[in-house]
């Protein structure tokens, strides 16, 4: 029974208890479509963060309510990828830009809004954010572009490679 009950906790002492539905649970409406849009973008040291109106409407269509979760990590190390793989397991069509350059592909904050609705009714939503430890960018803006990602999600993904 103990060797059970440690195969359930994730750091010792906190014991693992899923907060959403397994993904066998999830429904999709065939007649919507995955769609993804820019959300929040840095408009540069004087006008600062804004959200982007493509964004903004993606999320004034969703009734129902939400299940945020973001994505951060270290640049080109699959974050859109990642959810692109998600997308595609509940049934969806990939719907963030991912590339093959050692170029960022995400800039900022992206929404993303599979045609998919949890067994209880709410609505996914994902969040991919801009890839911290670019050369393009510094240590302050990449804890601003985290943190925001931190703060609009129900569940946050850090993707790491090796120990944290």
């Amino acid at each position: 029974a103990e060797r059970a009950r440690s195969r359930r906790m994730a750091t010792p002492g906190l014991p693992v208890q899923p907060s959403t539905p397994p993904v066998s649970s999830l429904t999709a409406n065939a007649s919507e479509e995955t769609r993804a849009a820019p959300l929040i973008r840095h408009e540069g040291a004087e006008a600062g963060w804004r959200v982007c109106d493509e964004g903004a409407a993606l999320l004034r269509e969703v009734n129902e309510p939400l299940v945020v979760i973001a994505i951060a990590g270290m640049y080109r190390t699959g974050k859109s990828f990642l959810l692109n793989c998600l997308i595609g397991a509940i049934g969806g069509k990939p719907a963030l830009n991912v590339g093959s350059t050692s170029e960022s592909c995400t800039r900022g904050i992206d929404v993303c809004v599979p045609a998919t609705r949890l067994a209880d009714g709410s609505r996914l939503v994902l969040l991919d954010t801009e890839g911290l430890a670019s050369m393009e960018q510094d240590e302050a803006y990449d804890a601003q572009v985290f943190a925001l990602g931190l703060l609009l999600s129900s569940h946050f993904v850090l993707n790491s490679m090796g120990v944290l």
